[in-house]
């Protein structure tokens, strides 16, 4: 294996690692049994740290990232596939415990970059493709639930009958005393629970806008140009995953009619305000992508990122974001007067689109 495969596999640079593999399409026997048996090592060594007691998650996490997953494709096999699935298993009821897991829900997104022969394994993929479809474990029993279920119903059908028969009383003695003035009980419906999770990526997000968009130029420091990120691409290495290829054969055209080049954020929306990041797709001007378009996206939204010369800078914001655990998050150095209250904007794209700028104003046709 050559010194390229070894430093990118340790550092888990799967991305760098699935573009040696892809300029390379004939390997040989002995590359790929290395290779697969690294893939097996990095599976195994998830398997532990995930098993209770946990250990150090910091070391695995390229669970949540796509490209290991990608690169599991070109090695895959029954061994592999089997590695996985236990792996897998364990990030559900790492998720049942704990629905805040930032790499449960990260990793249920990232694994669908995976496409599985093992029939088992394709299904446990889709019945976990997105965190908020995954319940806890209930504390009760469902006969038990039903017996609590019974008891507070009967509890309340108690109490409210001695409201009742205390009410009538007056009646039943003096009707002349009875009080008119006395406040009828108002219902007050419990306000809606919200997940931890859910909450907190809505602040994340909301954070990460912040980073983007809303910046004080004359702090910019440290600049290094980004010039390697092709249109379709993601450029980002926070919240947002590469694409699904080969998800769907339905898609939607986004084309690029502006001055600058763009961010497309794909979205899922929850509680109305919540977004939940799925995909993020880099379009230079006058170019087009390809958008993969799910019946599950009805509640999809997409929001606009506009600016030229794409970097990698520091500023005196608190709203930092990093990227590789050194290198910060990377962003558009120069931004238009409105960038800030495009990205803020939700966009529906239903069907093709060309996108266009005028007098500041973004237009969709």
């Amino acid at each position: 294996m050559s010194d390229d495969f070894y430093q990118n596999i340790a550092a888990n640079k799967f991305d760098d690692i699935t573009k040696l593999i892809e300029a390379e399409p004939f390997l040989s026997e002995a590359l790929l049994s290395e290779l697969t048996q690294e893939g097996l090592n990095k599976l195994e060594s998830a398997r532990v740290a995930l098993s209770p007691p946990y250990s150090d998650f910091s070391k695995i996490l390229y669970v949540k990232e796509g490209t290991f997953y990608k690169f599991l494709n070109h090695i895959k096999n029954e061994e592999i596939e089997e590695k996985l699935k236990s792996v897998l298993n364990l990030i559900v009821k790492m998720y049942t415990q704990d629905s805040s897991s930032e790499l449960a829900g990260k990793a249920f997104i990232a694994v669908n970059n995976f496409k599985a022969d093992d029939a088992e394994l394709a299904e446990l993929i889709n019945r976990n493709k997105f965190s908020l479809e995954i319940q806890p474990t209930p504390f009760l029993s469902k006969r038990n639930r039903n017996y609590l279920i019974f008891t507070v119903v009967l509890a309340f059908v108690a109490i409210r009958a001695v409201i009742f028969f205390n009410t009538m009383k007056p009646f039943q003695n003096n009707e002349a005393d009875y009080n008119y003035d006395i406040p009828t009980e108002e219902y007050k419906s419990e306000p809606r629970k919200i997940d931890r999770y859910y909450t907190q990526m809505k602040f994340r997000i909301d954070s990460f806008f912040v980073f983007l968009a809303d910046y004080n130029k004359a702090e910019i420091k440290q600049l290094t140009k980004i010039d390697n990120i092709k249109t379709g691409e993601n450029p980002f290495e926070t919240f947002y995953q590469s694409s699904v290829e080969g998800e769907s054969s339905n898609f939607i055209k986004v084309r690029n009619n502006t001055n600058f080049d763009m961010i497309l954020l794909e979205n899922a929306t929850l509680y109305d305000t919540i977004k939940l990041p799925k995909a993020a797709y880099y379009i230079q001007s006058g170019k087009t992508v390809e958008v993969t378009k799910n019946d599950s996206d009805a509640n999809g939204v997409f929001n606009f990122y506009l600016g030229k010369k794409l970097a990698t800078f520091q500023t005196n914001s608190q709203h930092l974001f990093i990227r590789n655990h050194s290198v910060i998050e990377y962003r558009f150095s120069e931004l238009l007067p409105e960038t800030k209250e495009i990205l803020e904007t939700d966009y529906s794209l239903r069907d093709d689109a060309s996108v266009s700028l005028k007098n500041g104003i973004l237009r969709i046709n």
